[in-house]
Parts: C-alpha cells; structure tokens; sequence
C-alpha cells in the first residue's frame, strides 16, 4: 500500500542555510546539487549495509552542507552507525558515528524494533517509491503509526518533492501462511 503527497521541499526536513536566502533560491540549489549526484540512494544504502554485514538502514538523507553526500543511518542488533557516503565516489566522508539502540529516545527505538519484524528493507521502499512517484528519492526513513510501521520516502519528480508512504508486509514464518490484509 503506497500513499502519495505532494509538498514543498522546506517540508522534507531538510535544514536550510544559515544566511537568509529565500526559500525558492535554497530549493534550487539544492535540487540542482541532487540532480547533479552520480550516487542513487539505493546505491548508497547497499555501500552502507556492506560496512556492517547484516545491517538494514533505519533511515537516509541527501546533505548539501559541506560536500553533497547521503547521511545513512544502519542497525544491527542493538548497535547503530551512522555513515556520510560521497554522492560522487561513493566513498565514505568522514568518520564513522557509532551508538548503542539504548541511547536512542522511545520513539526511535520503537521505529527501529518494529523493523525487525518487517521483510521488506528501506531500499525495497525506495524503488517502489520512486516509481510510484515517477522521481528520484531524497530521503527515506521509518514512521511508525499505532503498531504499524510505515516507510517514508520523499522523492524529487521535476520539480515537485512527494512523500510516499508504503507499508511493509510483516515478516511471517514458514509455518504461518501470509493473510491478506484489506484497507
């Protein structure tokens, strides 16, 4: 199940230049430094998830504040990282931000738990998102719902930012056949 909306680029969460540009002149650079990416953000979660064998990224975002890259946070167990990828090598900028699941506020860690119980991984939302959207992801991160866990991406098609919103099937075991789930 994919939910589509339409906004503005200021409502992606992403943060805006200190000095005071209009919103319009920050959007298009921005959009001109996304445009101009050799990197893919599917591409950049798989460089992510490689660092850490077994991982699955609970969240992911383009970052224009020093060089363009993609900011991917991945989990495995009760550890996170944090990775700054370089949009045009694909090379790791920086140094490595490491924490444990328990630092993490309740909502996070919740989003991060009701993770594991999903098969679907953020990268798998992506592609149906930027399809869905007919546009190229900027970000992509959890929301969780009640006890239901959402994916959101927000894609860039022209010059229209959209939010997908896509619900992962649950995780089922091999002894429990898949139900059919009717919205």
């Amino acid at each position: 199940m994919a939910e589509l909306n339409d906004g503005s680029l200021s409502s992606t969460g992403q943060s805006a230049p200190i000095n005071r540009e209009t919103n319009t002149d920050s959007d298009q650079r921005f959009r001109a430094a996304f445009r101009a990416a050799h990197l893919s953000l599917i591409e950049a979660i798989a460089i992510a998830e490689r660092l850490h064998v077994g991982s699955r990224t609970a969240a992911i975002s383009f970052d224009t504040s020093d060089n363009p890259s993609y900011r991917v946070r991945t989990v495995k167990n009760k550890e996170i990282w944090e990775n700054v990828i370089d949009v045009s090598t694909g090379r790791i900028a920086g140094s490595e931000t490491a924490w444990s699941l328990n630092e993490l506020e309740m909502a996070e860690r919740d989003n991060i738990n009701a993770l594991r119980l999903v098969e679907q991984g953020l990268s798998d939302a992506v592609a149906i998102a930027e399809k869905a959207a007919a546009g190229k992801a900027i970000s992509g991160g959890l929301v969780k719902e009640g006890d239901r866990l959402n994916f959101v991406v927000v894609v860039l098609s022209d010059d229209h930012v959209k939010e997908v919103f896509l619900e992962p099937p649950r995780a089922t075991s091999k002894r429990q056949p898949a139900t059919a789930r009717k919205n």
